[in-house]
């Protein structure tokens, strides 16, 4: 009869325990029907316009995934990373200003990305959680409800 050594007995079971871990943090990419992120307007100028972008919190998932990160984008132009804070002005939101050559307006695609498995994002998964909406639609996007403490 073979010896069973405790190092493989170890290594078997953090292979099966890293298993159940990665099963508990799955990634679900489909948003229930309430995620909505949309665009206002804030500056408008002939040559600069300026926009506040509002995206929820979390994704509305059944397995929610919270908001990471946030990008805007044009083909062969720029990939900008943007600054973003928690929205006092729209509860549940985050929010981030863009400014931009009114030329590019319609070229322009604003991708959120929903990566982080707690709000504090303490942890993140790496699922390609990512949702890409044009300027364009954000702004035409029903406004979510604002906070009644502004």
């Amino acid at each position: 009869m073979g010896v069973i050594r405790i190092g493989s007995v170890v290594r078997i079971f953090a292979f099966i325990l890293s298993l159940s871990i990665f099963s508990v943090i799955a990634c679900d990419s489909e948003p229930e029907s309430n995620f909505e992120p949309f665009a206002i307007e804030i500056k408008n100028d002939p040559s600069l316009k300026s926009y506040l972008i509002y995206f929820p919190i979390d994704d509305k998932a059944k397995n929610k995934m919270y908001f990471s990160d946030l990008s805007a984008h044009v083909d062969k132009l720029f990939l900008i990373e943007l600054n973003y804070s928690e929205s006092n002005e729209y509860i549940g939101y985050n929010s981030a200003m863009l400014s931009i050559d009114a030329s590019i307006v319609g070229s322009v695609n604003i991708i959120g990305g929903y990566n982080a498995n707690n709000k504090e994002k303490t942890s993140l998964s790496f699922c390609g959680n990512f949702k890409r909406y044009k300027l364009s639609d954000l702004l035409s996007a029903p406004k979510a409800a604002k906070s009644n403490e502004n």
